[in-house]
């Protein structure tokens, strides 16, 4: 008992500790997943910041009546425009401020989409799809018609990703537009380690448009639409859920890669992806953003190992109070009671009690015992009785059985189904079985005796006889005169119907009609044969049918017994032969070969015996009676019947 309490608890503290470092395991693999996912909100919302900041910068300019006259003079062929536009973009960009606003260049459209108006830091990076905007089947050319346009994108100059913003060039009530101002910032690295460090983490930004970068996502991006650029609202960025969480290690490609500390350029990170779509709502950028999975990781697993530990240890201490609780208390009391009851049972000691033997307390192992108690007692009173009863039962079923055994009738008990319950010895021994189970429960009275259930149903209610035959096990018909009487039996702890059918073989009285009757006939042969009369008709009528030599040969045996001399009967011995005993004999008995051969050879070695002829004329009478006499009787009487009619 000990040792299956100590696998049970082993095996429950298994199942304990595994379910546990499960739950924190997917706790913090979660976690892990909520942290990356938010890392790449973060990186979105900066940059909409950036953008946004930088869009207010611009609508600064683009709505102001001072650019609006510069723009207007080009528009309208003013020839001082060239001046004016040149003091414009002295005056108002210097480069000095674009420096400082972080803008790389400036690019100023007319009413027809013709680049009129530029100013860029040295090193910034103007794409050439931008030189004129009528090359570009974009939607910023809307600014040339609704004065409240502004809008922002990206796009790939090379390997170099540009950062735009547009605004339609409105005066300050903004009632018209006459051109677009663009704003464009290079993505450089420096500009990335920035972004980096405020969101602090570690972030890349990829060509999509580049061939094996796209491929290397494909499967991830193929039904994935990149995020629609607002500057004027971060909630219109539909489409801004990470499309790809992965771990990153340093077989990734860390090329492009700025981390806001040094530490993360090293060990292992967790990255998510998010796509943003170019000015035209291309795939542009995939923007990837990783953190640091020390901190989940080294918290988590220590977490997981402390929480471990702790649970294991208290689970373990109340276990051990607990089994030495159970062990004392309840296992020892329900041993003790089970040892009683093994006894109890083995020995059949119903009259023993445990509260007797052991001292029992009143808690509820104590009621049980006395529960015990009370349950011997009870089987105790109710087995002296029930020993009383199958005692009578005993003695009546033995009654019974003998009364059945010794009667000279066929008792058989049958169920409903037609199986056989039980058959008494008489039985057995008129259909030749050895023993009662080669029939109770196995053999269907359909068996042995050809009558339907339903039959033998209807002659219990009628409680009438019928005469039918029976067959053994060997096909042996025998003949019974049989009554059905329906009772019920307990069988298998279950009252059900059941039929005893009595059957009285009636072989005997059949025989006996047999004999009687073949007695009569030769009684009524005998009569016929010694009135000469009437033995002259027999003989009359078989020569009518041409078959009188049985009948002259009986003549033939009588008048031999007649004879008194031995000469005479030696003659008479040699005619008989002569007449009926060979093959060429005017009157040759109608015999089969093997009777002729066996009473002609005691014939011919006889010596005018009287009763020389006895066997054969015996044999032969009896052939007559069942043959021609039989068939003169019957003629008789079918004659005689059509004379009364």
């Amino acid at each position: 008992m000990m040792l299956v309490l100590v696998v049970t608890f082993l095996a429950l503290i298994f199942i304990f500790v595994g379910i546990i470092v499960g739950v924190f395991y997917s706790s913090f693999q979660k976690a892990e997943l909520n942290n990356a996912t938010d890392a790449l909100q973060r990186v979105f919302s900066a940059l909409y910041s950036e953008l946004f900041n930088k869009q207010g910068i611009l609508q600064g300019y683009a709505i102001w009546d001072i650019t609006f006259n510069a723009v207007n003079a080009y528009n309208n062929g003013d020839p001082n425009a060239q001046s004016i536009g040149n003091e414009y973009v002295t005056a108002q960009l210097p480069q000095i401020y674009l420096q400082q606003t972080a803008i790389d260049f400036v690019l100023i459209y007319g009413i027809n989409g013709s680049l009129i108006l530029s100013t860029a830091l040295p090193d910034a990076v103007i794409p050439t799809d931008m030189i004129t905007i009528d090359t570009l089947n974009n939607p910023s050319t809307k600014a040339f018609t609704d004065p409240y346009y502004s809008s922002a994108g990206f796009l790939w100059q090379k390997n170099t990703l540009v950062m735009l913003l547009f605004s339609a060039i409105t005066p300050t009530n903004q009632t018209t537009s006459i051109g677009m101002m663009v704003f464009g910032k290079t993505v450089t690295t420096n500009y990335i380690y920035d972004m980096a460090s405020r969101v602090q983490l570690c972030l890349t930004l990829l060509n999509a448009q580049d061939n094996k970068i796209y491929n290397s996502f494909e499967r991830f991006l193929s039904n994935v639409d990149p995020i629609k650029i607002n500057v004027t609202s971060y909630s219109s960025w539909t489409n801004n859920k990470a499309f790809l969480l992965e771990p990153l290690d340093n077989s990734n490609d860390q090329n492009g890669r700025r981390c806001w500390q040094q530490e993360g350029y090293s060990g292992s990170r967790y990255a998510s992806y998010g796509l943003l779509g170019n000015f035209f709502g291309n795939k542009s950028v995939i923007v990837r953003a990783d953190i640091d999975r020390s901190v989940t990781q080294v918290l988590g697993v220590n977490g997981i190992v402390i929480s471990t530990c702790v649970l294991t240890a208290t689970t373990i201490f109340a276990s051990i109070v607990v089994m030495v609780f159970m062990e004392w208390k309840v296992l020892f009391p329900l041993m003790r009671l089970a040892k009683f009851l093994r006894r109890v049972t083995q020995e059949k000691l119903l009259s023993e009690r445990i509260c007797s033997l052991y001292k029992t307390n009143n808690d509820e192992i104590g009621a049980v015992m006395k529960c015990v108690d009370y349950m011997l007692e009870s089987l105790d009173n109710a087995t002296t009785k029930i020993k009383s009863v199958l005692d009578r039962t005993m003695m009546e079923e033995m009654r019974a059985k003998a009364i059945m055994n010794s009667s000279k009738d066929l008792i058989i008990v049958i169920l409903s189904d037609g199986s056989i319950n039980l058959v008494n010895e008489f039985f057995l021994s008129l259909f030749q079985y050895t023993s009662s189970k080669q029939v109770e429960g196995v053999i269907n009275i359909s068996q042995i005796l050809p009558l339907e259930m339903n039959v033998l149903i209807e002659l219990s209610k009628s409680r009438k006889e019928k005469n039918c035959n029976m067959v053994d096990q060997f096909g042996k018909k025998i003949p019974v005169s049989l009554s059905v009487t329906q009772t019920a039996i307990s069988l298998n702890e279950e009252t059900v119907d059941a039929y005893v059918i009595v059957a009285r073989s009636t072989s005997d009285q059949i025989e006996m009609m047999k004999k009687l009757k073949v007695y009569q006939q030769e009684s009524e042969f005998d009569q016929m044969w010694n009135n000469p009369q009437q033995r002259q008709k027999f003989i009359e009528y078989c020569n009518s049918e041409m078959n009188a030599e049985m009948v002259l040969f009986l003549c033939a045996v009588k008048e031999y017994k007649t004879l008194v001399k031995a000469a005479d009967r030696i003659e008479k011995q040699l005619e008989i032969t002569d007449l009926f005993l060979k093959e060429s004999s005017k009157y040759q008995l109608n015999l089969s070969g093997d009777v002729m051969n066996s009473h002609v050879a005691k014939i011919r070695d006889g010596y005018a015996q009287v009763g020389l002829f006895d066997d054969l004329e015996d044999f032969v009478r009896l052939v007559i009676m069942s043959d021609q006499w039989f068939r003169y009787t019957s003629s008789c009487s079918e004659l005689s019947s059509t004379q009364t009619k």
